[in-house]
């Protein structure tokens, strides 16, 4: 693992939204969030009930049964064991630079040594509910949420943080299997509203190896859609692969921008100028670390959005070969593509209704985008187990 010296400058989930930058926000800022004064919307947690079969503990482990099903790289289901001591002084002291990266060395030893895979492969969704599904287990199933209020709370040098306290077995969960029904439903919407002339020119070009019969028809295509690890794109001659984004990507990304403004950084850093005041230095220096950091946070979305494109007519490419073919991609495609995948909803879903105890507003948010993965990590410090019993009724004194 690298150790560079300089600070990591990715984008903060309040800075980004979409759903590839869930992962990659500032733990520092987590950190602060926590350590604020929340203005409490609701107090009392509430009564949690059985959990289903969803998640559930096998042997001191706990099993998570994966929305995708096993279609991409990890398997249905997988089992975890909780966190050591060790491993949560890891994570704690870790760099926020290195905190995804160690975090999944971590998740890799804690699964069932027989699951042949890396939880680098997980895709964003997948690593989602992974971590629900731990803090569910064996810490807390009524989770405590922290969140600012979009309408009242736009000053951000003086926002009130709100908590309030919801079942994390309420959470709705959407399967592969659900998300490639409303997949096929747009799809036929799509093909119903074309010539025939056009769908044949969409069969011509995804079936350009093996040409469909002229009676295949829009019902038989709309079967044959299947959500699975890859979708191919063809441009011109070529045929690219893309795939989910995935937490690999993400940790690759923000690798290759850090070593590619390092040296800008550097110089910033050691910055000197004759004649001018420590106090106007300072200040400049701010300003310009300020700016590098905003450009390399940019570039590291970019890469992590490149890294997804993974083959080029069946050729896997290496990841400086992705980013270079991905910038050439013409703007139009790549936002048609984006907001396709945008589509394929699967994984934690649904929306929660927020009331703001200052001004009463509602804000309604998707749990896909606000429950940040890094939020459930063990860092709380909690008197109760994840079975809800009090620790300290496991603890005695005075004997």
């Amino acid at each position: 693992m690298e150790h560079n010296k300089e600070e990591s400058s990715l984008l903060t989930p309040e800075e980004v939204e979409t759903r590839e930058e869930i992962i990659t926000g500032n733990l520092e800022d987590l950190k602060k969030l926590t350590r604020r004064r929340p203005v409490p919307v609701e107090v009392e947690k509430p009564k949690v009930e059985e959990v289903t079969n969803k998640i559930y503990n096998r042997g001191g482990q706990v099993c998570i049964n994966l929305e995708t099903q096993g279609r991409f790289a990890l398997p249905q289901k997988l089992y975890f064991s909780d966190y050591t001591i060790e491993d949560v002084n890891n994570l704690s002291l870790s760099r926020k630079e290195d905190l995804l990266e160690n975090l999944v060395v971590i998740l890799n030893r804690l699964k069932n040594s027989d699951a042949d895979c890396d939880l680098q492969d997980a895709t964003l969704e997948e690593f989602q509910e992974i971590l629900v599904g731990l803090k569910k287990q064996f810490s807390d199933e009524a989770y405590m949420h922290q969140w600012v209020c979009e309408v009242c709370q736009t000053d951000d040098d003086d926002q009130k943080i709100n908590e309030t306290y919801f079942d994390l077995n309420e959470i709705e969960y959407t399967s592969i299997e659900q998300a490639e029904i409303k997949l096929r439903e747009f799809y036929r919407d799509l093909f119903n509203s074309i010539d025939d002339e056009s769908f044949r020119d969409y069969l011509n070009k995804k079936y350009r190896d093996e040409p469909k019969s002229p009676d295949w028809t829009v019902d038989n295509e709309v079967e044959s859609i299947k959500i699975k690890q890859y979708f191919y794109v063809p441009i011109k001659e070529d045929i690219y692969a893309f795939g989910f984004m995935t937490v690999g990507n993400l940790i690759r990304a923000a690798k290759i921008a850090r070593k590619e403004f390092a040296s800008r950084k550097h110089k910033a850093q050691n910055l000197r100028i004759h004649g001018m005041s420590l106090v106007e230095l300072k200040q400049k220096q701010k300003d310009e670390i300020a700016a590098i950091a905003d450009d390399e946070a940019k570039a590291t979305i970019l890469y992590s959005k490149a890294l997804s494109l993974t083959m080029v007519n069946g050729k896997k490419l290496s990841d400086r070969e992705r980013i270079d073919k991905y910038k050439d991609l013409p703007r139009k495609l790549l936002l048609g593509i984006e907001e396709l995948i945008m589509k394929v909803e699967f994984g934690i879903t649904g929306e929660k209704e927020f009331t703001c105890p200052m001004c009463g507003q509602v804000n309604k948010r998707s749990l896909q985008q606000e429950l940040h993965p890094l939020l459930f990590l063990p860092f709380e410090l909690s008197s109760s187990t994840g079975s809800g019993k009090s620790a300290g009724l496991d603890i005695y004194f005075g004997i």
